[in-house]
C-alpha cells in the first residue's frame, strides 16, 4: 500500500464517512488498489459532537426551508429577501453556538460557544492529527465539489457549485506546507473571498454558465432540446 487518501465531500457540512460509504468503490477505481480511502466528518457535522445546531428541532429547520424565497434575480425583490434570510440565520447560529461571553478556564461549552471550535483551521489541524495517527509523514487529500442540501437541525445550507473541499485543502496547505504530499482540490474557491464572508467571486461566471445552456441547446437541435429555437436569443427568451 502507498498510504491513505483523506477525502472531503464539500458543503460545508458534508459527511466524509457517509461520502466514502456511498462512493468509496468509485474512488478506488480512480486511484487504484494501492491506496486506502478515508472519509471523516468535520467538526459539527455527521457523527461528531457537539453538533452545529442552529435550530432547536428538525421541524423548525424544515419550516425554515419551506419559507425559502424564489431563485435570485436582479429584477425583483429576491436578492434583498435572501440577504435578510441569511442575516437572520447568522444571528440564530450566533445565538445558539456563539457562547454567552462569560468564558472561564473550566467553563462549559455553552459558555464558550461550540462554534468557535468548528473553524476550518481547526478541521485542518484535525486532518494533520489523523495523518499522524496513520503513521504518515505527509497528507494525501482529495477535496470534492458535491451538490448537497443539509436539512437536519443545523444550519440550512444551499448547494454550491464551488467546493468547501477545496477550501479545506487550501487551509491545510497554508498552515502545514511541509506536510503536504499529494493534494487534489476540485471546484476551487477563492479562500480569501470565502474566509472574508463575501462570496462575491463565485458569481463571476454565473451568467456565462447560464448562457451556455442556451448555446448548447441551439447546437444540439430540437431532437435533444425541446426548447430549441432558430437563434440562441430566441431560446433564451
Amino acid at each position: 500500500m502507498i498510504g491513505t487518501i483523506l477525502v472531503n465531500p464539500g458543503g460545508p457540512g458534508g459527511s466524509g464517512t457517509t461520502f466514502v460509504g456511498d462512493l468509496g468503490g468509485d474512488f478506488a477505481t480512480v486511484v487504484g488498489p494501492e491506496f486506502d480511502i478515508l472519509g471523516f466528518d468535520p467538526r459539527g457535522t455527521g457523527a461528531t459532537t457537539p453538533r452545529a445546531q442552529c435550530f432547536a428541532s428538525e421541524s423548525q429547520a424544515k419550516i425554515w426551508d419551506l419559507q425559502d424565497g424564489p431563485p435570485l434575480n436582479a429584477t425583483d425583490e429576491s436578492i434583498p429577501l435572501a440577504q435578510s434570510r441569511q442575516k437572520a440565520m447568522a444571528e440564530l447560529c450566533l445565538k445558539t453556538m456563539g457562547g454567552n461571553g462569560k468564558e472561564k478556564l473550566n467553563g462549559k461549552v455553552e459558555e464558550w460557544g461550540p462554534g468557535r471550535f468548528m473553524t476550518t483551521a481547526s478541521v485542518a489541524t484535525d486532518m494533520l492529527r489523523i495523518v499522524e495517527k496513520l503513521g504518515q509523514e505527509k497528507l494525501q487529500y482529495w477535496g470534492f465539489v458535491r451538490y448537497i442540501m443539509v436539512t437536519d437541525f443545523f444550519c440550512s445550507l444551499a448547494p454550491w457549485k464551488q467546493s468547501y473541499g477545496s477550501v479545506l485543502g487550501q487551509y491545510f496547505a497554508v498552515m502545514y506546507p511541509s506536510r503536504v504530499g499529494q493534494l487534489v482540490i476540485d471546484g476551487v474557491v477563492d479562500a480569501n473571498d470565502y474566509s472574508a464572508g463575501e462570496w462575491y467571486l463565485n458569481l463571476d461566471d454565473t451568467d456565462t454558465v447560464l448562457l451556455s445552456f442556451f448555446e448548447f441547446c441551439h447546437h444540439t437541435g430540437l431532437s435533444k432540446c425541446p426548447l430549441y429555437g432558430l437563434t440562441v436569443l430566441n431560446i433564451q427568451k
